[in-house]
């Protein structure tokens, strides 16, 4: 199984795009895991409504940013799977990415 990592900051116009190509994959991942990076825009609450919404979402929240590497190292602590993939918050997944 896979988990995807989707790494966040200020993305509001786009984190539920995002979220959803994760959520519609036809191969569905195992999680998602999601690290906001200290959001000061939307992004939080959009995050916090998807992760109440879908078991398989977890979301995780820097209080200060630290960068797209440190929200990456965050996420891959919380794979639990042997494999993983990445996407970014303004990024999205082809259907059969997986």
């Amino acid at each position: 199984m896979i988990t995807a990592v989707l790494i966040a900051y200020n993305n509001e116009d786009h984190i539920s795009e995002a979220v959803h190509s994760a959520l519609r994959q036809t191969v569905p991942f195992e999680r998602i895991v999601i690290v906001d990076d200290g959001s000061t825009d939307q992004t939080r609450p959009i995050l916090s409504d998807f992760a109440a919404r879908h078991d398989r979402i977890d979301v995780i929240l820097h209080d200060q940013n630290q960068g797209p590497g440190g929200a990456r190292n965050t996420g891959i602590d919380k794979v639990g799977t042997d494999f993983f993939c990445f996407l970014d918050g303004d990024d999205v997944f082809f259907d059969t990415c997986c």
